[in-house]
């Protein structure tokens, strides 16, 4: 990170600078990323996924069980002569209403025959209860948060250190800067910088003579 501008610590920074600092920063080996831990994280962000999924698709099962179970109900007491054709109960057509027929679920028409509707009913059983208990993702979440801050320190030391063919074009590029003047830094020089240094604080007034003003320079 760079904060190009504060008067209390005496500090005024702009893209040169950094390559002086680069350039002159001792040279330090930088720290191996754990590809283990980078393969555990991987690992977890799938667990993750697949536990989600698996929430998904078990809750569109209970929803389309609810409104199976329901349509059999009615079905069954309007043949047995104990109820009249009503319009389907309050929860199906509030589903309905938020997230649509569950048809993707091949749900037999309502006017099937109940036979239909009860394989039907016990096919979503089935499925449920292949689908078995998901992994808690706020768990997951969790681990995942706590691998990646270690992770993302060892990323970020390893980015801030330069190798040493970086370090020698680096050097070059400063040379030609002292030599011709901070202006003419190139568009590649630049990005070079923010490999190694990302994250800028600037003020809006104070940048345009600290950064140059390429387009797209920053991706945010």
């Amino acid at each position: 990170m760079v904060r190009t501008l504060d008067p209390y610590n005496d500090i005024d920074m702009g893209m040169v600078d950094v390559v002086a600092e680069l350039v002159n920063a001792p040279d330090v080996a930088a720290r191996l990323v754990d590809v283990g831990l980078l393969t555990r994280l991987g690992q977890l962000c799938e667990r993750r996924l697949t536990a989600l999924d698996k929430i998904e698709e078990g809750r569109a099962l209970h929803l389309a069980l609810a409104e199976l179970i329901e349509t059999i109900e009615h079905r069954q007491s309007a043949q047995n002569g104990t109820l009249a054709e009503t319009p389907p109960g309050f929860w199906p057509r509030l589903m309905r209403w938020l997230f649509g027929r569950t048809s993707s679920l091949d749900i037999p028409a309502v006017g099937a025959p109940v036979h239909e509707l009860v394989f039907s009913m016990e096919n979503h059983r089935a499925k449920l209860a292949a689908i078995g208990r998901p992994e808690d993702p706020a768990k997951l979440t969790d681990e995942i948060q706590a691998d990646a801050k270690v992770a993302l320190r060892q990323k970020m030391h390893q980015a801030s250190v330069l190798p040493q063919d970086d370090r020698i074009s680096l050097s070059s590029d400063y040379d030609d800067l002292t030599l011709h003047g901070e202006d003419t830094m190139s568009r590649g020089v630049a990005n070079a910088i923010l490999r190694h240094r990302p994250l800028w604080l600037a003020s809006v007034l104070g940048t345009p003579r600290r950064i140059p003003l390429y387009e797209g320079l920053f991706d945010l």
